[in-house]
């Protein structure tokens, strides 16, 4: 809300978001904004994170910072497709609106984050359960991870853990974001975007669907389908970023922190920092 009042950068990328955002839906990310709308409507919240991500990058870009690697987690990959010129505005917009919106009529399964608890063991637990089906949805480190699922399958696997010094924290989250419950929104974002413009990236873009440098389907229909039925590789994803350089300073483009917290379990041998760009108050 600051910035949309403080910066003109801010303020235009904005106004660009609604321009291409009015011919699809009667929705201003502005208006979410300045009306601190209630944002457990997740077509809103999903809309609000990429227009920050985009005001942000766009104002980085102004004063002349520029990343050699690029890396989004989950709606903050087609952010990242937009930084790395992938996709146009325009074609951002269309990706984030169809996403968000099938994913905001989806109403089913449970989601939950595990911390201090090894990633390989929680695989192995999900595996194995009887009531139904989980799976880790996002890998945030190698000691902690959210999982995604049937209701029933949760409530067995927190079960499970409950011998083990683990920390489980319940997500409030209106579906089972990258499982096997959302598999009709994966199908229909395909679907919606079908003929969708995209470019390969002037920097390279570490995918975390695949942990590894996006290849030529980066930004494809396809792929933003499987962007949200499948595991986000986040920890993977920072890891092989970091790997490929030799010191690294991780700059946080969205509305708040995530990578600060679990970096040093990520890379436990290094002295890489994580900076964010904005901070919660």
């Amino acid at each position: 809300k600051n910035f949309i009042q403080l910066d003109e950068i801010f303020q235009k990328s904005i106004k660009d978001i609604d321009y291409h955002l009015s011919l699809f839906a009667n929705i201003s990310v502005k208006a979410i904004f300045e009306n601190e709308d209630d944002l457990s409507d997740p077509l809103k919240t999903h809309l609000a994170i990429f227009a920050c991500q985009i005001g942000l990058t766009d104002m980085w870009r102004h004063l002349g910072v520029s990343p050699d690697y690029i890396v989004g987690q989950s709606v903050g990959e087609v952010a990242a497709a937009y930084a790395g010129k992938i996709l146009s505005l325009e074609d951002a917009v269309k990706v984030i609106y169809f996403r968000s919106l099938n994913l905001s009529q989806e109403c089913s399964g449970k989601m939950i984050v595990i911390q201090n608890c090894d990633v390989k063991i929680i695989e192995e637990k999900c595996k194995n359960l009887i009531n139904g089906q989980a799976n880790i949805a996002v890998y945030h480190s190698p000691l902690s991870c959210a999982v995604s699922g049937d209701e029933s399958a949760i409530e067995e696997l927190k079960t499970k853990l409950s011998d083990q010094l683990v920390k489980i924290i319940p997500m409030n989250v209106k579906c089972a974001y990258h499982s096997h419950l959302i598999k009709t929104s994966s199908s229909k974002l395909e679907e919606n975007l079908k003929g969708l413009q995209y470019k390969t990236s002037t920097t390279t873009v570490i995918s975390t669907v695949t942990g590894k440098e996006a290849n030529s389907s980066f930004g494809s229909a396809r792929y933003w389908a499987e962007n949200v039925s499948k595991p986000v590789l986040f920890h993977q994803a920072i890891k092989e970023t970091k790997q490929r350089n030799g010191n690294v300073i991780f700059l946080e483009v969205g509305p708040s922190p995530v990578l600060k917290a679990p970096l040093q379990n990520i890379l436990p041998d290094t002295s890489e920092e994580a900076l964010p760009s904005m901070k919660r108050m």
